[in-house]
C-alpha cells in the first residue's frame, strides 16, 4: 500500500505539468499501470464482493471432491461408481477454476504472446477433430441403446463433448485467425459465444 501511494504522488506530479491533450494520455497510462501493478486495489467493487467466496469454493469443491471419490470407492457397481468419481473429478475442476479466478483477481495476468496465439492456430484443428469424432461415436452409442443405465452415463459424455467442441471452434475462430487482437478482445469473443453464456451471471 505505501508503494502504491507513492506511485499515485509520483503520478500526480506529472499529471499536472503537462497541457490538457498530455493529461488524457497521460491519465490512460495511469490507469493501465495502476490496474496491473496493483489488481488488489483496483479491483471492482463486484469482484471484491466475490473474492472471499471465491477463495472459500476452492476448497469447499476440494472437499467434496474427496468425499464423493471416497463414496463412490466403496461402491462395487460400475454404473454408480463411475457417476460418483465423474462428479468428483468435475468439483477438482471446479476448485481449479476458482484458484484460477482469484489469481486473475488478485495478480497481474501474463499478456497472451504471438507464439502462443500461434501454437493455438497450428494445434487446436486436431483437437476440434477429435472432439467430433467423439461427438459422433458417443451419439451413435446414446441413440441406439435402450439401456436407462447406458443412457445416463452417455447424454453426460455427449454433453462434455458438445461443450468443448463449441469452445474449441470459438477459440479457433475468434483467436486463431486474428492477426491482431488485444487481450480483452480475446476474453470477450470467448465469453460471447461461450457454451456457458446464458448460465446466472452470463
Amino acid at each position: 500500500m505505501f508503494l502504491f501511494l507513492i506511485t499515485l504522488n509520483l503520478l500526480f506530479i506529472v499529471f499536472n505539468n503537462n497541457s490538457d491533450l498530455e493529461k488524457l494520455v497521460i491519465n490512460e497510462k495511469v490507469l493501465t499501470f495502476v490496474a496491473y501493478s496493483f489488481p488488489v486495489v483496483t479491483m471492482l467493487s463486484e469482484h471484491r464482493k466475490y473474492l472471499e467466496l471465491f477463495v472459500k469454493m476452492i476448497d469447499i469443491e476440494k472437499s467434496y471432491a474427496e468425499a464423493l471419490s471416497e463414496l463412490g470407492n466403496k461402491i462395487n457397481h460400475p454404473v454408480l461408481r463411475s457417476i460418483f468419481i465423474a462428479v468428483a473429478n468435475d468439483s477438482i475442476k471446479h476448485s481449479q477454476l476458482y484458484k484460477s479466478i482469484t489469481e486473475l483477481l488478485t495478480s497481474p495476468q501474463p499478456v497472451i504472446s504471438d507464439s502462443e496465439l500461434e501454437i493455438i492456430s497450428k494445434e487446436i484443428e486436431k483437437h476440434i477433430e477429435t472432439e467430433a469424432q467423439m461427438i459422433k461415436i458417443v451419439g451413435e452409442a446414446l441413440q441406439h441403446t435402450n439401456d436407462p443405465r447406458l443412457k445416463l452415463i452417455l447424454a453426460a459424455i455427449y454433453e462434455d463433448e458438445v461443450k468443448h467442441h463449441k469452445i474449441l471452434i470459438d477459440i479457433r475462430e475468434n483467436i486463431a485467425k486474428k492477426e491482431v487482437i488485444s487481450e480483452e478482445d480475446i476474453w470477450e469473443l470467448i465469453w460471447r459465444d461461450s457454451p456457458w453464456h446464458g448460465t446466472p451471471g452470463g
